[in-house]
């Protein structure tokens, strides 16, 4: 007879359960296309030139994702190299961070519940996140949107405390969102604190004065966190960084420019993937592992539109 499963399962099953799905597939394969080697090349190639400010792929510039996700990727390829392969041991932060958001939805959900509901809840949320179909294989992927999940949840995970401790909470909620920032796209914490400011109006418990004190806490700490990589790329690189803001704020290059741009749907625009192509090819130690991507979106998009200056 089959044992019977028990719902909320207890604190054992719900770590076999988040342990079965991140462990399995994670650091045990090679390099998938395409977004995969995009991540691990830049992880690579910030090894071996030693710049963290700027990232690159094979020699050539890579503005279309901040570098938080793989500076934490080039510290696990650092401590684990020795045992496992570079890509693999890098591909070790994409399941860290997966198991910090699982952990953060649970603490959200359940410090948001009433007290007979929190174990309920909590397990809820991470199932509902863990069962979500597109993080099965991008959870085990080198994504820097995994980052950005993460510190999205923690996000969430600091709203309950808002009432309570208001500079706590609000500091860790801006520190949160300016970490996702630096990890992904703007858009998802630029909609959560649109939606949290339009809560402290709709809310009586949070039109207080505490509310105040966390939405100042949350904008200096957002901001601190957030411009500081965008500070640091300005100062060193005017240029660069006038390239890498018209591709987040405007979607498109600064006039005359072609830099390297790929969508998450795989499609790349300009002709930098043209001389990311031969750059990779030309110094094969130094970019092994974003050799494949270009040459697999060349393969897949040979249409001459799909390669046109921006």
């Amino acid at each position: 007879m089959l044992p019977r499963i028990t719902l909320p399962p207890n604190n054992a099953a719900l770590a076999g359960l988040v342990a079965l799905f991140i462990v399995p597939g994670l650091a045990n394969h090679d390099l998938w296309k395409t977004q995969d080697a995009i991540g691990l090349g830049i992880v690579h190639d910030m090894a071996v030139s030693g710049s963290l400010l700027v990232p690159h792929i094979a020699g050539q510039l890579w503005l279309s994702d901040q570098p938080l996700y793989h500076w934490v990727a080039l510290g696990f390829a650092k401590l684990f190299s020795s045992f496992l392969l570079f890509h693999a041991a890098a591909r070790l932060a994409s399941g860290a961070f997966v198991a910090a958001a699982l952990s953060l939805i649970y603490l959200a959900a359940r410090q948001s519940s009433d007290e007979e509901l929190r174990r309920t809840s909590g397990c809820a949320a991470l199932l509902m996140l863990l069962g979500c179909v597109g993080l099965l294989v991008h959870a085990h992927e080198a994504l820097p949107e995994l980052a950005s999940l993460s510190a999205m949840c923690g996000a969430l995970a600091a709203l309950p405390y808002a009432t309570q401790r208001p500079l706590v909470a609000g500091a860790s909620f801006g520190a949160a969102l300016g970490f996702a920032f630096l990890s992904a796209t703007w858009i998802a914490p630029a909609s959560l604190a649109l939606a949290v400011v339009a809560a402290h109006f709709a809310c009586p418990e949070w039109r207080l004065q505490r509310g105040a004190l966390f939405l100042g806490a949350a904008l200096v700490a957002a901001v601190v966190i957030g411009a500081s990589w965008p500070l640091a790329l300005a100062l060193r690189s005017p240029d660069v960084f006038t390239e890498w803001r018209s591709i987040v704020v405007a979607a498109r290059a600064a006039p005359g420019a072609a830099p390297l741009r790929a969508g998450r749907n795989g499609a790349c625009h300009g002709t930098s993937l043209h001389r990311l192509g031969a750059a990779a090819e030309r110094e094969p130690d130094t970019a092994p592992c974003a050799a494949r991507a270009p040459r697999y979106l060349r393969h897949i998009y040979p249409a001459a539109r799909c390669f046109r200056r921006a």
